[in-house]
Formats: structure tokens, C-alpha cells, sequence
């Protein structure tokens, strides 16, 4: 899928946050800045449907059962989680963590 762009006019000092964190996270200007649209946009959307962000934060942290999210809050926390995947993996890498998905968890023990 080809991504389309636009340009826009930033304030500087946005754009000097940008770049500090950047280089910082191992992203682009470009991706810094989408990396944080993308979290205003989580966040508003957590505000609209009354969701804790605490609670969400939380779980991607691994300091809280992921289990124990609402459904608009597990629906968050999964598109987090997708932006963090896609940001550090390879399409490569991504296709054959997926491949992970489709195969049954022999790992687990019954309690």
C-alpha cells in the first residue's frame, strides 16, 4: 500500500521537540511527529469513550492484565501495540511474527 503525503507548517520549537525525540526513539522527524498525532489521537479518543489511559499505559507497561481492559480499551491498546510493531520490525520480521498467529500456543500449562 503506497502512503500518500502532505505538507503542513509546524511551529519550529515543535519541530526541534521532534527532532531531540527522533533521534532519541531511532524514528524521523517525520515519524516523530506522526508518532505523536497518533497518541493525541488515542488520547482524545479515550476521552470521548471515557477510557483510563492509565489503565491502558499500564498494560503495555506489563504492570496490568491486558485481559482486564474493556473492549474500547483493548481495541487502544491493540492499535498501540500494532504502531510500536510496524515502528521496530522489518516487513520481514513482521511476516514471520505473524506467522506466529495462525499456529496454536503449546507453551501454556493448565493451571
Amino acid at each position: 500500500m503506497k502512503t500518500s503525503f502532505a505538507s503542513v507548517k509546524l511551529p519550529t520549537a515543535l519541530v526541534d521537540a521532534a527532532r531531540v525525540d527522533a533521534a532519541l526513539f531511532g524514528r524521523s522527524i517525520s515519524g516523530q511527529v506522526t508518532h505523536w498525532a497518533r497518541l493525541g489521537c488515542a488520547i482524545e479518543t479515550a476521552a470521548r469513550l471515557r477510557l483510563s489511559s492509565d489503565r491502558v499505559r499500564a498494560a503495555l507497561s506489563g504492570e496490568f492484565n491486558a485481559d482486564a481492559l474493556s473492549e474500547s480499551e483493548r481495541e487502544l491498546f491493540d492499535a498501540l501495540i500494532d504502531d510500536a510493531m510496524a515502528e521496530i520490525h522489518t516487513p520481514q520480521e513482521r511476516v514471520f511474527l505473524a506467522s506466529f498467529d495462525k499456529q496454536s500456543n503449546t507453551d501454556n500449562v493448565p493451571d
